[in-house]
């Protein structure tokens, strides 16, 4: 715990300072509620800000993030109680479809600008930007794609056993 400032605000520190990846669960972040009561009901607002170093990373995968910590509150909510006694937990709906295909798109763009990197740095005999930034596009892609299909599946998992039951 950072700071707290009972009953209104609490600021806590989660997650490991060697993880590299801000989008994951347990990669450094600070997370700050701040608690308001409305007559008979309390109304938490919940930011969430990642480690500075990993702000970039959070940005570029930002609905792996979101989703991520989704997952991470909702565990923090049912400690609490019954999701009936809790009210309503909004959570932020993302369209790994769309995710997926922008993973597709970067990978395209990396094999293009490895395609037309290479061959020049070959002529050229030197190394040119797209021998480095085209590797780059191409495994940021792919880890958008493995990562959205992965949910995807995930959630498809889950349809069918509520559907089952």
């Amino acid at each position: 715990m950072k700071q707290s400032q009972p009953p209104y605000y609490i600021e806590a520190s989660h997650g490991r300072r060697l993880q590299t990846m801000g989008w994951r669960k347990d990669a450094r972040k600070t997370i700050k509620f701040q608690i308001s009561t409305w007559a008979p009901s309390i109304h938490v607002t919940v930011d969430i800000n990642p480690a500075s170093l990993n702000r970039a990373d959070v940005n570029n995968r930002i609905e792996e993030a979101r989703a991520n910590w989704d997952d991470l509150l909702s565990t923090l909510w049912t400690l609490f109680g019954p999701v009936d006694s809790i009210g309503s937990l909004p959570t932020h709906q993302t369209d790994w479809n769309k995710v997926m295909r922008r993973g597709k798109q970067s990978m395209l763009i990396g094999i293009l600008a490895l395609a037309i990197g290479l061959p020049l740095a070959f002529l050229a005999s030197t190394y040119l930007w797209t021998d480095v930034i085209g590797p780059i596009i191409l495994v940021y892609g792919a880890m958008n794609y493995r990562s959205a299909r992965k949910r995807l599946s995930s959630q498809q998992n889950r349809a069918m056993q509520l559907s089952s039951s």
